[in-house]
């Protein structure tokens, strides 16, 4: 018997996001699948502290643009990165401005954006991840309205088992 983890999405009735979450799946004979609860400690917190950093990436864009996205969701890219996934999260004159085909004034006003909240994006993932952040960029599709937010961690020393920063797929 072989288990996999899937994640999906649940919706933040307060806030009106998805969010991810996960669950555990076992395969059964037959490649049926019977649901297993949640695994308890590491991986139950991982996704705990993931759907947290989508609600609050969520909330910011909310208190400083006015509305927040549809859908969120963040995952982590590697030991030391983090990106989350904005859906519908242009504002309405940016929508606008896309229909106008004026993508490229929608892309600079983001920049500007992200670069007078900065500090607020990046001081609440590093209380929720409790790591600092070495380096955080916003990132726009207006095409797909869709905006990136993505934080780059100082690297972890590895543990005595070589855990940590460095691994496969890394050039230095």
């Amino acid at each position: 018997m072989s288990a996999r983890i899937t994640v999906g999405w649940i919706r933040d009735t307060a806030l009106g996001v998805l969010s991810s979450s996960s669950a555990l799946f076992a395969s059964g004979l037959r490649g049926r699948r019977k649901a297993v609860l949640p695994m308890e400690g590491t991986q139950t917190e991982h996704v705990s502290t993931l759907m947290a950093v989508s609600t609050a990436v969520v909330k910011l864009h909310k208190e400083h643009f006015g509305r927040g996205p549809t859908r969120a969701r963040s995952n982590f890219a590697g030991p030391d990165t983090l990106v989350s996934v904005l859906h519908d999260a242009l504002l309405p004159a940016e929508r606008k401005m896309v229909a106008m085909g004026d993508q490229n004034r929608v892309r600079e006003s983001r920049v500007s954006f992200q670069a007078a909240t900065a500090d607020e994006f990046v001081g609440a993932v590093e209380q929720i991840v409790h790591r600092k952040v070495q380096a955080f960029a916003s990132g726009v599709d207006p095409d797909a309205n869709v905006v990136f937010e993505t934080f780059y961690f100082e690297p972890q020393a590895p543990d005595s088992e070589g855990n940590g920063h460095g691994g496969p797929g890394e050039i230095r």
